[in-house]
């Protein structure tokens, strides 16, 4: 494939970047068929010989590199890429975050896995955690294991981090939990998710607002860290609900619903949250959103009382 390649260069026929990295693409493919990462890493220098200085190039050399157990090299290479295409960043760290955990440099390799978690890859339709969870299923098919891939398994599957990076919510058997990311200990026992979650944290992680959304209500609860566990604050038995306004030809209305999410937490430590409504006229087919902004207060008992309730804003659509 190489001698190949090489010749359609030497005739014109390629340019040079394209047939370096055709020959990667090639060693890849080769590596996976034949389980054989020697020669995939021998094609890839080659291809960096014809045009060494591709991003791309290092990319594909890296991840031939961690087949062939060798992730110093990996390092090296990735770094490489990161110099000469930091557009492509997502994509390349996690190569690079791939060798630091086969290296045994765990923390440089989670800090990587969760800063870049949510990162959009370009030209991917996936994420940086779907495609670090692909990796691993070829990298597991090719024999390449190491015991602290199921640590960054389980922290690329849990949602809604903590700032500080302690606490996270995950899905265990149907149920929704808050966590301790480093011993998975269950700190709050949220019960069955519906159909949308909504979960805001302070900036300091010690006041966290949830709100579990169905079809058409949902509920709202809030803790305060404790210095050993979360507290569940007391909330009032009825928060503000919008006051809409509906069309004078509206006639009958059908309730679709509605419920109350948190927003953010403000400097002074208040919640701001939102109560929305959806109705739909029968007779004119007009349909009816409100929403309304409230905050809460707290005291020194975590009793939350409504401070501040704004103006409901509907919006109709026909």
């Amino acid at each position: 494939m190489y001698l190949q390649l090489v010749s359609l260069r030497s005739m014109g026929a390629l340019p040079a970047t394209t047939v370096a990295l055709l020959i990667c693409i090639a060693a890849n493919l080769h590596a996976k068929e034949a389980a054989d990462s020697d020669a995939a890493v021998e094609d890839t220098q080659k291809a960096g010989e014809l045009d060494p200085k591709t991003g791309d190039y290092y990319l594909e050399l890296a991840w031939n590199q961690l087949l062939d157990r060798k992730p110093r090299e990996a390092i090296a290479a990735s770094l490489k890429a990161l110099k000469l295409s930091p557009a492509n960043a997502a994509m390349i760290k996690t190569n690079l975050a791939h060798a630091y955990l086969f290296e045994n440099q765990f923390e440089k390799a989670k800090a990587i896995y969760l800063e870049n978690r949510d990162a959009k890859l370009r030209s991917d339709q996936r994420t940086f955690s779907e495609v670090v969870l692909d990796d691993f299923v070829e990298l597991e098919k090719a024999g390449i294991t190491h015991p602290d891939m199921e640590k960054i398994k389980a922290l690329l599957q849990i949602k809604h981090p903590s700032p500080d990076g302690r606490f996270s919510l995950r899905t265990e058997n149907g149920e929704l939990q808050l966590i301790a990311n480093d011993s998975g200990q269950i700190m709050i026992d949220l019960g069955d998710p519906w159909r949308r979650q909504v979960l805001v944290w302070s900036p300091d992680s010690k006041r966290l607002a949830y709100a579990n959304r169905g079809d058409k209500w949902g509920e709202v609860r809030v803790y305060f860290w404790n210095g050993a566990t979360f507290d569940a604050a007391s909330l009032p038995e009825d928060l503000p609900s919008p006051d809409i306004k509906l069309p004078k030809d509206c006639g009958a209305v059908k309730n679709y619903g509605g419920a109350a999410a948190p927003v953010r937490w403000l400097r002074s430590g208040d919640l701001e949250l939102s109560n929305d409504l959806m109705m739909l006229c029968r007779e004119s087919g007009a349909t009816c959103t409100a929403e309304v902004r409230f905050t809460l207060a707290f005291d020194a008992q975590h009793h939350a009382s409504v401070k501040k309730i704004g103006k409901t804003k509907t919006e109709v659509s026909e």
